[in-house]
C-alpha cells in the first residue's frame, strides 16, 4: 500500500487526460453523479460518502448501441478514448462480476462490452458512510472493495491510502511513482477505524430494518415464484425499462436489424 495526497491525486488524473476519458462522482449529501474531467476539474471529485446514483454498468452496457455495421466482421468504431472510472464502490464491482460472467465469455460474450470493459481502468474507493438503504454486509459484502479494481483509494486525512488490485494498476502506479509515498501509521489506523465504523453502521441498519442475511435470501425468487406479489407489481408496470437501466446486475437486452 502507498499514500497519495489529494493534490497528487489531481495531478494523476490530469496526467491521464490525454489518453483516457476520465469519469468521477461529484455532488454532495446523499446523492452524487458521475461526470467527466472535460466538464469539471478532477479536484471536484467526491470520493467520500457512498456510491453515485448511476450504476457503473451504464458505461459498459449502454441503453442503445450499434453492435454491427452490415457484414463487416470488425466492431463499429466509436473513436472514443478508453475509460478511466474513478470512485467505483464495492457494490458496483460485485454487480460487474455478474455482467462479466455473461458478456466476457470467450465464446458467447458480447464483443463490444468485452472491448470497453477490457480497456477500462477502474480506480475504486471505500465508502466512508452508509445510507438507510445500504445492505452490502447482509449479502456477505463490505463497504470497501477487495477485488475487481485496478487501484483502490481509501480516503484519509490529506489524501488516500492506495491499494493495487491488478497488473494494470501496478503499471499505472509505477509510471507515476513520484506521486506516491509511504503511508504513515496514523493513516493506516484511520483507514481501519473508518472501515470498522461503516461496517458497524451497516450492521445496525440491517438489525433495525430486519434485513435478512445472504444465506436466507439464497433461492428466494425460486421459492416465491408463485407469490401474488409479482402480479401486484406487474399490474402497475408501464414497461418504461427503468428497472432494467438502474439495476446494477440486469443484463437483459434486445437485438434487432434495420435497413
Amino acid at each position: 500500500m502507498t499514500f497519495l495526497s489529494r493534490v497528487d491525486f489531481e495531478s494523476l488524473l490530469k496526467a491521464l487526460e490525454g489518453t483516457r476519458r476520465i469519469l468521477f462522482p461529484v455532488g454532495g449529501g446523499e446523492k452524487s453523479h458521475f461526470t467527466s474531467s472535460e466538464k469539471t476539474n478532477p479536484g471536484n471529485a467526491l470520493l467520500e460518502g457512498v456510491r453515485a446514483v448511476e450504476p457503473v454498468k451504464s458505461f459498459f452496457f449502454h441503453g442503445r448501441e450499434k453492435v454491427a455495421d452490415g457484414f463487416d466482421p470488425g466492431l463499429p468504431g466509436n473513436g472514443l478514448l478508453p475509460l478511466c472510472i474513478v470512485g467505483v464502490r464495492a457494490c458496483d464491482l460485485r454487480g460487474l462480476r455478474i455482467l462479466d460472467h455473461v458478456f466476457m465469455d470467450p465464446e458467447f460474450g458480447d464483443p463490444t462490452y468485452r472491448r470497453v470493459r477490457g480497456e477500462c481502468l477502474i480506480i475504486s474507493a471505500d465508502c466512508t458512510d452508509a445510507l438507510d438503504t445500504c445492505f452490502c454486509t447482509s449479502l456477505e459484502g463490505a463497504p470497501y472493495p477487495s477485488e475487481g479494481f485496478d487501484l483502490n483509494l481509501s480516503p484519509v486525512k490529506g489524501g488516500f491510502i492506495v491499494e493495487i488490485g491488478s497488473a494494470k494498476g501496478e503499471s499505472l502506479l509505477n509510471a507515476h511513482a513520484d506521486l506516491f509515498t509511504e503511508p504513515s501509521p496514523d493513516h493506516l489506523q484511520e483507514r481501519l477505524e473508518t472501515r470498522n465504523a461503516v461496517v458497524g453502521k451497516l450492521r445496525e441498519i440491517a438489525r433495525a430494518d430486519g434485513t435478512p442475511d445472504g444465506e436466507s435470501l439464497r433461492g428466494a425468487v425460486r421459492r416465491k415464484y408463485g407469490d401474488p406479489m409479482w402480479s401486484r407489481e406487474a399490474a402497475t408496470c408501464v414497461e418504461c425499462g427503468a428497472c432494467n437501466t438502474i439495476c446494477p446486475t440486469c443484463h437483459c437486452f434486445f437485438l434487432y436489424d434495420q435497413m
